[in-house]
């Protein structure tokens, strides 16, 4: 088994196994990707995979302040983190919210959506 670094004439057999396998998934762009890469044999590709940007929104809140006040510093958190994403080329922004469903609510009204389940890795 070997690794190989994504070629753009990889695209065509990406697309049919994406399609094939993942069709309710948009189809990744593994050429605008930190690094885009192929597990291959001697059978031919196994997998090809990417390594992409996300964001995770990270927030301290004083929640002695009224909900409107929270509200609107969401509000204004949510404009700087979109506007630093997009300099940045980022396409996803992540909230992990544990146990406050005012803030997934207010989250929900102002773009955010509910996503699949993610697992993650510290590096």
């Amino acid at each position: 088994m070997d690794i190989r670094a994504w070629r753009p004439e990889d695209m065509a057999d990406a697309k049919s196994l994406h399609q094939k396998f993942f069709p309710e998934l948009g189809m990744p762009d593994f050429n605008k990707m930190i690094i885009g890469f192929v597990i291959e044999d001697e059978a031919g590709p196994i997998m090809y995979g990417g390594l992409e940007l996300v964001a995770e929104a990270v927030l301290v809140t004083n929640k002695e302040r009224s909900r409107i006040t929270i509200g609107k510093a969401l509000v204004e958190a949510q404009k700087c983190m979109l506007y630093t994403a997009k300099e940045f080329n980022i396409k996803e922004l992540y909230a992990f919210v544990k146990g406050n469903e005012n803030y997934v609510s207010h989250l929900r009204q102002h773009g955010f959506t509910d996503c699949f389940p993610a697992v993650s890795m510290r590096v």
